[in-house]
């Protein structure tokens, strides 16, 4: 399987339909949606992301969004922190067959960056979908070493 669009915005369409009331609720859920993405991750090579450590990175991703969701009151703030947040969740993940560690998040896609350009007069679905593309462009530009000779560089998909 490959990286699909679709659970992204259902995700985020459920994010705002059962909104959450505390940040823990926040981190959780969005952490939880993001795993479950990624465990249909492919390698160049089609190499499949191992579930124990997509959980694993889930967890750590979640406790790291708690303090960005509880302290951060300005976009740019939490932009920032989500960005490093998602990198650092790619950085953990083992592939089988294995890829030469780590995960590098290349500059192509600042998840950054795509949540700076949401704007506050967007409708709920132009915001959702916006949300859910900029996720998987970024998701999409984590650039993987698959072992070989030569090596095999090429992006997640």
């Amino acid at each position: 399987m490959a990286l699909i669009l679709q659970p992204l915005i259902d995700g985020f369409t459920d994010m705002t339909v059962n909104f959450a009331t505390t940040p823990t609720e926040a981190a959780i859920k969005m952490s939880t949606m993001y795993g479950q993405y990624a465990l249909n991750a492919q390698t160049p090579l089609g190499g499949t992301a191992n579930a124990a450590s997509v959980l694993a990175a889930a967890e750590a991703l979640k406790n790291a969004l708690i303090p960005i969701f509880t302290d951060s009151k300005e976009a740019a703030t939490t932009a920032s922190g989500m960005n490093a947040a998602f990198s650092t969740f790619w950085s953990t993940i083992i592939f089988s067959p294995a890829i030469i560690p780590p995960a590098v998040i290349t500059g192509g896609s600042s998840l950054e960056s795509k949540l700076n350009s949401m704007g506050p007069t967007m409708d709920a679905a132009a915001s959702i979908n916006l949300l859910a593309a900029g996720f998987d462009a970024f998701t999409k530009a984590v650039q993987v070493t698959c072992p070989g000779t030569p090596p095999i560089v090429g992006f997640l998909y």
